[in-house]
């Protein structure tokens, strides 16, 4: 059985999580991740006879660059420069003898205690998280990253508690969030250690065993979501099918809303933050993926458009000699399986000719790609902030005879259909109510 399988991971990199304030979550200042040393060298209290830990490889310098963040290099090799498999590099900054003797413990955001007879920026009970953004800029193979900080008891016998943020594995421009509970440590007034470490299943495979990661931030870009104008078919109703008031729907217009998209412009994965503010109150929205037409006369080759339109829906707009139609959908979707009735529509026009003259593309018709991939509801005020997150994988079979599950098939007929993502649909909206969209639908 002929399967095609279509897959948008969506990693969030930037979140609002439940009811944490930036006040409880702890961020690295760029002068602090810029004063890391490596673990040899954490004991900088002059004097200091503790040897502090051993790593096979290590950490050996840092670039404070233009912009949020700073870039950390690291060696994965031995003290004769040897490639190590499975190598670790460590980098710490912050110890007592470490941040406040480089003159970094203010910049640390910790507060205040007294310890071993002086005042060191040791206290993170403001504190219940620390997140840590980074990327991994440069280097050839896959590495494991992690993030871990290190506490101790306030009295009697030191005692210490780790608390580690779950190794992930990248690859070079694989951007990453690492997040560690500092919940877990029974006392947070004497926090003694943080870092970062790497390692590299195989270390043969990295030249001269040198990669950077960036920490502190992953490059990201903004883009302004604006009115989609007349064509737009708006809805007066809201998700419990409440009327607008009649002055509201006069004067309202998208032209005041503002929606923004912030996203990650490196890695494999797409992922960011959506943020929105004067959309219409307690109104349910679509966010699609939508593709870029830009298939011309004579191609073979249809592009992430097509394959965009065989899971989603198609948006057809004929030439009319001087400009494009507003478009419509093809809506007839059948049964849902493939090739649906669109599909063939599109396969029957996709490549017909410009009779008319002067299209720019050289076709009769233009088709434009979109799939639904999640929704949101607005609140009394039209605001809302949301990070995509998770995987969405779909298995698109042509046949319903099924021999094993298909992932995302949710009513167990062998395919993933309209039927499926309208079960989607209702398990994320109050079944009482459908769904409504401005737009196309």
């Amino acid at each position: 059985m002929r399967k095609v399988a279509w897959v948008i991971p969506v990693v969030g990199l930037l979140s609002v999580v439940g009811d944490v304030t930036a006040a409880e979550t702890w961020a690295w200042k760029d002068s602090f991740v810029a004063a890391f040393v490596e673990a040899e060298g954490i004991n900088r209290h002059p004097g200091s006879t503790e040897p502090g830990e051993t790593f096979a490889g290590r950490m050996v310098g840092t670039v404070d660059v233009a912009g949020p963040g700073v870039d950390v290099y690291y060696r994965l090799v031995d003290a004769a420069g040897r490639p190590v498999v499975s190598a670790v590099a460590g980098l710490e900054v912050w110890k007592p003898e470490g941040a406040d003797w480089l003159g970094q413990g203010p910049a640390s955001g910790l507060g205040l205690v007294q310890q071993w007879g002086q005042a060191l920026h040791m206290d993170a009970t403001a504190f219940d998280r620390l997140r840590v953004p980074l990327w991994y800029k440069e280097g050839i193979g896959p590495v494991e990253v992690r993030v871990f900080c290190v506490t101790g008891t306030a009295q009697g016998p030191w005692v210490e508690t780790q608390m580690d943020s779950a190794s992930i594995t990248l690859n070079p421009g694989d951007p990453a969030e690492l997040e560690v509970d500092l919940t877990k440590a029974p006392d947070r007034t004497r926090l003694v250690k943080v870092g970062v470490v790497v390692q590299a299943p195989d270390a043969h495979r990295i030249p001269a065993g040198d990669i950077v990661l960036h920490i502190g931030s992953v490059p990201v870009a903004t883009a302004t979501l604006r009115n989609y104008g007349p064509n737009s078919a708006y809805r007066w109703l809201d998700v419990a099918d409440q009327a607008y008031s009649e002055m509201y729907r006069n004067t309202y217009s998208y032209d005041d809303a503002v929606v923004t998209f912030t996203y990650n412009t490196v890695g494999p994965s797409l992922g960011g933050t959506l943020t929105a503010r004067n959309l219409k109150p307690n109104f349910a929205y679509q966010l699609k993926f939508q593709g870029e037409a830009t298939h011309m006369l004579g191609d073979t080759n249809y592009g992430p458009n097509e394959l965009l339109g065989w899971s989603g829906r198609w948006w057809e707009q004929q030439w009319q000699g001087q400009a494009w139609s507003n478009g419509w959908n093809l809506n007839n979707k059948g049964n849902g399986s493939f090739p649906n009735p669109n599909d063939t529509t599109y396969l029957a026009r996709r490549d017909l000719p410009d009779t008319r003259g002067g299209s720019p593309t050289g076709l009769r018709y233009q088709y434009t790609a979109y799939r639904v991939f999640d929704y949101f509801i607005t609140d009394e005020q039209g605001y809302w902030a949301h990070a995509m997150k998770g995987r969405i994988e779909f298995t698109i079979v042509p046949e319903a005879d099924c021999t094993q599950p298909v992932a995302g098939d949710l009513n167990n007929d062998g395919k993933v259909d309209f039927l499926a993502l309208a079960l989607l649909a209702s398990a994320r909206l109050p079944s009482s109510h459908t769904l409504p969209a401005d737009g196309r639908r």
